[in-house]
């Protein structure tokens, strides 16, 4: 990094090498970044804890999450739908769906709204795991919550229905699909084909 007298680095700087070191995966060089911000009197943000999360969460680092998470609680640093929605997504993605559903009442709780891309993770969690009455149960609760399904939520839950054999359910929220004028993705078609 290249520093002279006049022009220091800031959270912007700090904030986009961090992001792009961990899209390419480069996580060990972009906590050394974070660390190093220090140095210069630069205090993170939610985006960059929101990078951070995001990298070690596809990279299956949980741990990591989890003390990050904390980490911006200790700090006062008040998460939002992004941070939620990446913290659901990585936890569902590893096979925490329970933990993702603490989130989801964490952030409820915390007065950040859920949308789509949250609710999306966590029905897509559930139906992984086989779990079809909690995906319905969330999905129930994304429409009480005034967040309309759409396309993915309706493809999740064909594909979910299609791997535990229940095509009557299949067919139903295909069904659905069509009243709502929805188009059928590339998940839903292929549930389809193969249920």
């Amino acid at each position: 990094m290249m520093i002279s007298d006049r022009l220091g680095p800031n959270i912007i700087t700090f904030g986009i090498l961090i992001d792009g070191l961990c899209k390419v995966g480069e996580l060990t060089v972009a906590r050394r970044y974070f660390v190093c911000r220090v140095k210069y009197g630069v205090f993170p943000n939610i985006f960059v804890y929101n990078c951070l999360i995001d990298g070690y969460c596809r990279a299956g680092n949980v741990s990591e999450v989890v003390e990050l998470s904390l980490e911006i609680e200790k700090l006062e640093i008040l998460p939002d739908v992004i941070t939620y929605s990446i913290l659901i997504k990585g936890l569902c993605t590893t096979g925490k769906v329970e933990e993702g559903s603490f989130f989801l009442q964490k952030m409820n709780k915390d007065g950040v709204l859920a949308n789509s891309v949250t609710y999306n993770s966590l029905i897509d969690g559930y139906c992984k795991v086989g779990n079809m009455e909690k995906a319905l149960e969330i999905c129930s609760q994304m429409n009480k919550n005034g967040v309309e399904p759409n396309v993915i939520t309706f493809s999740t839950l064909i594909d979910g229905y299609c791997n535990i054999g229940n095509m009557e359910a299949t067919v139903g929220f295909y069904s659905e699909m069509v009243i709502k004028s929805l188009v059928l993705d590339v998940v839903a078609f292929t549930a389809l084909i193969n249920g």
